[in-house]
């Protein structure tokens, strides 16, 4: 496992613009002072309805984030975009149709067009300054670090690479991964130690997901258990209307990455806490599909979740070289 961080020009671009022309999403009241920064040193000049599209709600402003990541320096693209936006589709409960891919297509043109006002092009390295400023010495390693250390007390590690792409014009709740060609992104707002959090959350999913995508063409059944949840589901972007099978098979992916979280920081979890973790939604589903035997030849979801992780969690002073393996 490998973790980078890089400042990025373009994702800077993408954002001063959203932010410019109202970019809020989170209704954060406490912005990061360099986000406020920003949006004062742009102020006056002309507004871009196009990015005003974006700015007025979730999801678009995420999709630009994403598709910034196909662009290179000269702002044009240089990886094929189709199948980041298939992936998005997949994930977003708003279809990412013919007319939103063309819309995200015109963004080179558009970024294009705002970074010739001089006023931006300056703005780039003095943003850059103040991140260095903003950031303690070592913060970056030490996230790093963190994360390293929590997924040693996995049975099996997470082999991919990660470059993480701080933001400072977004929310510091928000965090969106992004994968482009075969390369792991994720995209997090002004940087914390407690942002490794975020980190190690995205990393899980990649790890649950190839062992429950079994799962997925056989769960659809379990949706009457989230019927009660509908409004909240649909609301966090989990709920699907057409497709009952991904919809239980995203709630039960965060399930147990969630439950992992809690043990990975907590050692262990009583289930009758598990509300304070989020997981109060999740975990029904999770029983159920328990009872039902679908884990009872997956002895690396049950036992990792309720035992191999706990166990090495308990005995995390032990060295990584000597970590666990996983049962058959």
């Amino acid at each position: 496992m490998r973790i980078t961080f890089c400042d990025h020009r373009i994702l800077f671009l993408v954002f001063s613009a959203l932010n410019h022309n109202g970019y809020d999403l989170e209704g954060n009241p406490e912005m990061h002072p360099l986000r406020i920064y920003v949006r004062e040193q742009l102020a006056g000049l002309p507004e871009n309805d196009y990015f005003r599209q974006a700015a007025a709600g979730w999801p678009r402003a995420n999709w630009l984030g994403a598709t910034a990541l196909c662009l290179g320096d000269d702002l044009q693209f240089t990886h094929d975009p189709t199948r980041l936006w298939d992936e998005i589709d997949w994930e977003s409960p708003e279809p990412l149709d013919g007319a939103a891919r063309a819309w995200l297509g015109e963004l080179p043109e558009h970024l294009t067009s705002w970074e010739q006002q001089p006023r931006v092009a300056a703005l780039w390295p003095e943003y850059l300054g103040r991140i260095r400023e903003a950031e303690t010495p070592g913060l970056r390693q030490e996230i790093v670090k963190l994360v390293e250390q929590r997924l040693s007390l996995l049975p099996q590690p997470v082999e991919h690479a990660l470059t993480v792409l701080p933001n400072y014009l977004q929310s510091d709740w928000s965090a969106d991964p992004v994968r482009v060609s075969t390369r792991h992104y994720i995209i997090l707002g002004p940087l914390s130690l407690r942002l490794a959090d975020s980190i190690l959350h995205e990393l899980l999913h990649e790890y649950f997901g190839p062992l429950l995508e079994p799962l997925r063409p056989t769960l659809g059944h379990a949706i009457r258990l989230l019927e009660p949840d509908h409004a909240l589901l649909a609301r966090w972007g989990y709920w699907h209307v057409s497709d009952a099978n991904k919809t239980v098979y995203k709630v039960l992916q965060e399930c147990c990455v969630r439950a992992a979280m809690a043990l990975l920081l907590a050692s262990s979890i009583d289930t009758a806490d598990w509300g304070n973790y989020g997981l109060n939604l999740a975990y029904p589903l999770y029983a159920h599909f328990r009872r039902q035997g679908y884990f009872s030849s997956a002895a690396e979801v049950e036992e990792y979740l309720l035992s191999e992780l706990s166990a090495a969690a308990a005995t995390s002073a032990k060295p990584a070289s000597q970590g666990r393996t996983r049962s058959g």
